[in-house]
């Protein structure tokens, strides 16, 4: 499946060194799991940084930081493939998207808050919107990465489709409607909340 919208390369590049907020993570890693060229560059990356950290001194390293997706597979198997869902996300949420226990927004519009840890900033959620139904506007502060899980919608004029990513920042606004011909399933993930202050 050809995705023509893909995170750029410095996404990537921050998703291979494993600094990305655990929202944001949980987006790309789906994404990683819907695109195979996307997938195959982060490997390269993180096989390079193996081969650096190999010609280091060793020193002791501070454990991880859990994310929502940590041990989930990153290649979307040919098992299950019924599910539209992709498999990082699969391990968290389960297979079907018409078994979640969809709240409703406004008219047209359902989401879905997706589980992270108990530190964890930020929001990440599946939302649901009917046929012709425009995303509602969304606050937040930092980055928000959106990946088009099933169905397809126009982001000011743009067509996404199952497996196109798309990121934005707070101060960029834009205008996302469902297409008409059936329901579009986002999932959004988002570095902060409006009033949560930046962690370093």
């Amino acid at each position: 499946m050809d995705i023509p919208h893909r995170p750029d390369l410095s996404t990537l590049m921050t998703c291979a060194a494993g600094s990305q907020p655990e929202a944001l993570c949980a987006v790309i890693t789906s994404c990683l799991a819907m695109c195979p060229a996307s997938m195959e560059k982060v490997t390269r990356m993180e096989l390079i940084g193996v081969a650096l950290l190999d010609q280091m001194d060793p020193k002791p390293m501070t454990e991880p930081t859990a994310i929502i997706l940590s041990g989930a597979e990153r290649s979307e198997p040919n098992r299950n493939s019924h599910s539209k869902l992709p498999a990082p996300l699969r391990a968290v949420v389960g297979d079907s998207i018409d078994a979640l226990g969809w709240l409703d927004r406004e008219q047209g519009v359902k989401y879905f808050s997706v589980p992270m840890s108990p530190t964890a900033q930020g929001r990440l959620e599946l939302v649901n919107l009917a046929p012709g139904t425009k995303l509602p506007e969304l606050a937040y502060a930092g980055e928000e990465y959106l990946l088009v899980v099933s169905g397809c919608c126009r982001r000011d004029g743009t067509r996404l489709e199952r497996g196109d990513f798309v990121e934005s920042y707070e101060q960029s606004p834009y205008s996302l409607v469902a297409g008409d011909n059936g329901h579009c399933v986002l999932l959004i993930g988002h570095e902060r909340l409006p009033n949560q202050p930046i962690r370093h």
